[in-house]
């Protein structure tokens, strides 16, 4: 498994946790290759039981299980790596606990913060926000030109993230991002994951009701699943469309 490709992320105000593990098993099915789990309310072993059943369906369906920020909750359940922000002392500490396995690290808008977790070891670094973001208005503004020069610096790979969406996409894509984070996009109200994988056209479509956004769902022709985030450039060969949907159509 790489870091590389659609970078899906769960939010706390967007999620309906009886239904996550089926909506996350969807956002893999159609591309997702790194998914990460973000809470920034519950305590951690109320999180935990979530946090598990996420990690088996990761396991299960071939992607990368993050966890944000909660390094002993990730080290405890076996997570793939962990997600922390920009303090010394919090990715000192996520290293020492996770050992070799993943940690990735949020550097905003500052190429100075990347080069130095790049030097420290980090094996990932997110810039963000690209664009406007309808999860985090008053997050900083990155833009393309440093996802360019990021790609062109870094030897890490690098995670673009902040109001990616149908219409932007490829931008980030052409800017060279290894990854492209969406939150909105898998975060849906009422959304859930078709029955089995690659039913093709006869499958019954997903009912998606108060879609969060502004982005107009689609209809994936392979597999008939609601669609909402063409991401060109991040999907793997064989996607039945350059966006957030079937594999297997």
């Amino acid at each position: 498994m790489r870091l590389k490709g659609l970078y899906a992320i769960t939010d706390e105000r967007l999620t309906p946790y009886h239904r996550i593990a089926d909506m996350v098993a969807a956002a893999i099915e159609g591309g997702a290759s790194v998914v990460q789990l973000r809470d920034k309310g519950l305590e951690d072993h109320l999180l935990e039981p979530i946090a598990v059943s996420l990690l088996d369906v990761c396991e299960r369906y071939g992607a990368l299980f993050i966890v944000n920020d909660r390094v002993e909750l990730a080290a405890r359940i076996g997570a793939h790596g962990v997600h922390i922000g920009k303090d010394d002392a919090a990715y000192s500490h996520a290293r020492r606990v996770m050992g070799a396995r993943i940690v990735g690290v949020s550097c905003y808008d500052s190429m100075e913060l990347a080069l130095r977790y790049e030097g420290l070891g980090a094996d990932y670094v997110a810039f963000g926000s690209v664009f406007p973001s309808p999860t985090k208005p008053e997050a900083v503004r990155a833009g393309l030109s440093l996802i360019e020069e990021a790609s062109r610096r870094l030897s890490v790979p690098v995670c673009a993230i902040g109001g990616i969406t149908q219409q932007n996409a490829h931008l980030v894509a052409e800017a060279g991002a290894d990854m492209a984070a969406v939150i909105s996009g898998l975060c849906r109200k009422g959304s859930s994951r078709p029955s089995g994988r690659g039913q093709g056209p006869s499958a019954r479509p997903l009912r998606v009701a108060e879609p969060v956004g502004s982005n107009d769902l689609q209809i994936c022709p392979g597999c008939h699943i609601y669609l909402d985030l063409p991401l060109a450039g991040f999907l793997p060969a064989g996607s039945c469309r350059p966006w957030f949907g079937c594999r297997f159509g």
